[in-house]
C-alpha cells in the first residue's frame, strides 16, 4: 500500500508497466540466496526470500510475505478500477477474456517446466498425483505462475458472480467488504481452534505457544476432508460478525471504517 501511495503519481501506462515487469520477471531471481549476500542477506529476505530473522537475541521476525512482487499486484488491480466506469459488457467480456487467457497461459507455461516458477511439476504414480504436482506452485513470494493460477479464475469468477444475484453470492460479498477485519481475525480463531485440537488429540498445547514456528509433535493433524471442513466452519463462524460491519460501513462514513 505504500509502495501504491507513490505509484499513483505516475501514469497509468507506467503503473502496467512496471506490474507487469515485476510480476513477470521476478522469478528470474529465484537463483539467488540470501545467504550469498553476507551482511545484505536480510534485504533479500524482505524483498524475495522468506526467512525467519533474528533482530536480537529475544526477537525474531518471521517474513512469511516478501515484498516482491506483492506491489504489482496491488498495482494492477489498481489499473483494473476504471473497468467499473465502463458499460457492464465490455467489462465482463473483458474480464472473461483476460481471465481465460492468464489460464490458457498458466496450462501452457507450467507443462514446459522452463519459466515461471522455481520448482517444476513431475509425473507421478496417479493421475491426481500428476495433477496436484502440476499446480503446486510456489506463494512465498507468489511465482508469476501461482498468480496465473489464481487470479484468472479469480477474474473469471468476478465477472460472472457480478451477474447473479444468489445467495452464494450476497454471502461472499459480505467478507468483500470487510476484507481487512477478516483477515485480522481469522489468524487467532484458526490459532484457538489448533489449540482444541491439540488438547483433544495430544492432551496438551503447550508447544503451540512461545517461539515459532513450532516443532509439531507426530500425529496432530487433519485429513484434507478436515482441512476443508475447518476452512467452511470458520466462514461460518466469522458471517455473522462481518455482516454485521458490513452493515455498519453501509450506515455510517467515519475515515477510519474505510480502513477496515
Amino acid at each position: 500500500m505504500i509502495i501504491l501511495v507513490g505509484l499513483v503519481y505516475l501514469p497509468r501506462s507506467a503503473i502496467a508497466a512496471v506490474a507487469l515487469a515485476m510480476i513477470t520477471g521476478h522469478d528470474l531471481f529465484d537463483g539467488i540466496r540470501a545467504e550469498s549476500l553476507g551482511a545484505a542477506s536480510w534485504l533479500w529476505n524482505l524483498l524475495h526470500q522468506p526467512a525467519l530473522l533474528e533482530v536480537s537475541f529475544r526477537v525474531k521476525l518471521l517474513v512469511v510475505y516478501p515484498l516482491l512482487p506483492w506491489p504489482a499486484v496491488m498495482a494492477a488491480g489498481y489499473i483494473m478500477g476504471p473497468l467499473y466506469k465502463r458499460a457492464p459488457e465490455h467489462r465482463h467480456l473483458l474480464l472473461l477474456c483476460t481471465g481465460g487467457a492468464l489460464i490458457v497461459g498458466f496450462i501452457v507455461l507450467r507443462a514446459t517446466n522452463v519459466y515461471g516458477d522455481p520448482v517444476g511439476w513431475s509425473k507421478q504414480a496417479t493421475w491426481l498425483g500428476t495433477l496436484l504436482s502440476f499446480i503446486d506452485c510456489e506463494k512465498y513470494p507468489p511465482s508469476l505462475l501461482f498468480l496465473m493460477m489464481t487470479l484468472g479464475p479469480a477474474l473469471i469468477l468476478l465477472a460472472l458472480f457480478e451477474r447473479t444475484d444468489s445467495m452464494v453470492a450476497r454471502s461472499l460479498t459480505r467478507f468483500g467488504r470487510v476484507p481487512f477485519l477478516f483477515y485480522v481475525v481469522h489468524l487467532p480463531l484458526l490459532h484457538a481452534l489448533a489449540v482444541v485440537l491439540a488438547w483433544f488429540t495430544l492432551g496438551h498445547v503447550g508447544w503451540m505457544f512461545g517461539s515459532f514456528v513450532p516443532n509439531k509433535p507426530v500425529g496432530y493433524g487433519l485429513s484434507l476432508f478436515g482441512i476443508y471442513a475447518v476452512w467452511i466452519s470458520v466462514l461460518l463462524m466469522l458471517y455473522p460478525l462481518c455482516s454485521w460491519f458490513a452493515a455498519l460501513k453501509a450506515r455510517r462514513h467515519d475515515w477510519w471504517l474505510s480502513y477496515l
